[in-house]
């Protein structure tokens, strides 16, 4: 994502990088073969060209500088462009990896609804209440909850924490679409949320698990942010 590559240089120094702990094929913990789904892909990923090839999403890669980072970007919608028309959104929800973001309005008008962290048992879950028209008998706890709302247009930008619960409704006039950039981030507010998120997904306990090649260099990741940001939370 060329236009994000500020936020997308984290990614290429842990995750881009093939020849760090040895050639671009010494790779032995996920090979090609072992990732295959079936036997022509097995023999497309033995044709060697100086890079392991992996199978992902039905499809054989080549483990080049940018195919893990563009893993892990289309995994978790990293970097994302949003476009809807009058009545749509997002429902109240805290993102899975409990990563910041930010999300800038390109056109259109949108409405906002965020809830700090400590307000959780007030939520009823994700989706669990239409936070921009709360039925307060079906959800009384709500009632109490202390969050913000506002309104976007176009050339405003939104930011949150992590961990924080959102919803969105596009409104204004119907001949103009809301469209929005976002992007999560990783910071000294979240870095290690978002390690033991990633973990999660790269253990046995989930059904979304994350790519084994992925969660082979994501390691290397964690140590980045340990570095850049562990003496600001320590």
């Amino acid at each position: 994502p060329k236009p994000w590559t500020g936020q997308y240089s984290w990614m290429a120094k842990c995750l881009g990088d093939a020849e760090e702990e040895g050639s671009a094929n010494d790779n032995t913990d996920f090979d090609a073969n072992a990732n295959a789904t079936d036997a022509t892909e097995a023999d497309e990923a033995d044709e060697y060209d100086g890079y392991d090839k992996y199978v992902w999403k039905g499809g054989v890669y080549r483990d080049t500088a940018d195919f893990v980072p563009s893993m892990l970007v289309d995994t978790t919608r990293w970097f994302v462009v949003y476009a809807g028309e009058v009545g749509g959104g997002m429902f109240n929800h805290i993102d899975r990896h409990r990563t910041s973001a930010w999300q800038a309005q390109v056109s259109g008008q949108k409405r906002w609804h965020l809830c700090p962290p400590e307000q959780t048992p007030l939520m009823y879950g994700h989706g669990g209440v239409d936070v921009f028209a709360p039925d307060y008998e079906q959800s009384p706890l709500f009632l109490q909850a202390n969050c913000f709302e506002g309104v976007v247009s176009q050339g405003d930008m939104v930011y949150y924490p992590g961990q924080w619960w959102h919803a969105t409704q596009n409104i204004g006039a119907v001949e103009v679409p809301s469209l929005s950039l976002s992007s999560l981030i990783v910071d000294q507010g979240n870095f290690r949320d978002v390690r033991d998120a990633f973990e999660h997904d790269c253990s046995d306990v989930t059904d979304n698990k994350f790519h084994g090649l992925l969660c082979s260099r994501l390691p290397r990741c964690f140590g980045l942010w340990e570095g850049q940001f562990g003496n600001a939370v320590s």
